[in-house]
């Protein structure tokens, strides 16, 4: 994302860079800060339990298939059962979290209440370092 002259990473973390130099930088605006500081607050809780719950997945995954691997008749069974509830975990974690619809969502209210000092969002082609070579 683009303020002005200033870039920040086109996420929650970027987004709470730009929202401290607001509250700290030399561009100071604390009404801004207090306006939009909750509502960031909200993705970036949102973000956390997403994780907690989708890391978790893979933990409670990892040790299924471990267990399952390691024992026989009906408590492989029940093993299995922990694998799936980790499987359902890691994708209700990716479903709960925060999309670019609620990011665009927080940058659309800031514009709203300071068009002066707009945040200007680029979208980024291929997100997480892919790069194809021919």
């Amino acid at each position: 994302i683009r303020v002005g002259n200033q870039y920040y990473e086109d996420d929650i973390d970027g987004l709470r860079v730009y929202l401290e130099t607001l509250k700290k930088g030399k561009k100071r605006d604390a009404k801004i800060y207090n306006l939009l500081n909750s509502e960031l607050e909200i993705l970036e809780k949102k973000r956390l339990w997403s994780n907690i719950v989708f890391y978790g997945g893979i933990l409670l995954a990892g040790y299924g298939s471990y267990q399952s691997d390691q024992e026989k008749g009906s408590n492989k069974e029940t093993s299995r059962n922990i694998s799936g509830a980790g499987i359902a975990g890691m994708i209700l974690g990716r479903i709960f979290y925060p999309n670019r619809g609620e990011l665009y969502s927080f940058v659309n209210k800031h514009n709203k209440y300071s068009p002066k000092k707009a945040i200007n969002w680029s979208v980024t082609p291929f997100r997480f370092g892919i790069f194809f070579r021919w």
